[in-house]
């Protein structure tokens, strides 16, 4: 009876101590799979801070690269609007290239000097020699061309740029404009008008 007893005893001791080993482990493990866990979270925000410090970076330089275009934008912007430029009055087969010599064939050509009155500077400046032809009709002068025309105005040839034409009850007339005056010639400018174009200009 005693020894049954204390098999009883001996059993339950031994229940208790695995009881409590049980709740040890499971605790154990329990902390295991926290750790895990932490580190796994742990890794990944270190990821994505990374990840962020690159996307920063790229933001970074792509603000540049847009400062960049924007500078050069308004750059092409502030530019000066584009001029129409003189027509072709001398073809490539009118210039002789000679070893001590250039010689241009143009026919009733004149060379004219200019006087200091600014309009045209720099391209036209004060002693400035032109070379100059007479036109033959209306559709000779375009747009962009200098020509020396008789205002109604002044006695004297004044020299401007044809800025535009255009074609009314009395026929064709031109506007002109010196390139440093702010406004066109207060006149509409008839093809009688006009004497000369330029064709060269020597510097």
């Amino acid at each position: 009876m005693k020894r049954f007893m204390l098999l009883i005893l001996m059993l339950f001791l031994l229940s208790a101590c695995v009881e409590e080993i049980s709740l040890d482990y499971e605790k154990e493990y329990e902390k295991i799979v926290q750790n895990d866990f932490i580190e796994e979270m742990n890794n990944q925000n270190l990821e994505l801070r990374e990840n962020i410090t690159k996307l920063q970076e790229e933001l970074t330089y792509q603000k540049a690269q847009t400062n960049t275009f924007i500078e050069r934008l308004k750059e092409f912007l502030d530019l000066p609007s584009r001029k129409a430029s003189p027509s072709d009055w001398i073809s490539e087969e009118q210039i002789q290239v000679q070893d001590d010599k250039i010689i241009i064939n143009i026919n009733d050509a004149v060379i004219a000097k200019v006087t200091d009155t600014h309009s045209l500077e720099p391209t036209i400046d004060k002693n400035t020699h032109i070379i100059q032809i007479k036109p033959q009709n209306e559709s000779d002068i375009r747009i962009g061309d200098i020509v020396a025309y008789e205002s109604q105005l002044t006695s004297n040839l004044i020299l401007h740029r044809v800025v535009s034409k255009g074609k009314d009850e009395d026929g064709w007339f031109f506007v002109m404009k010196g390139d440093n005056v702010g406004v066109p010639d207060p006149e509409s400018v008839r093809f009688s008008q006009i004497k000369w174009v330029v064709v060269g200009i020597m510097y």
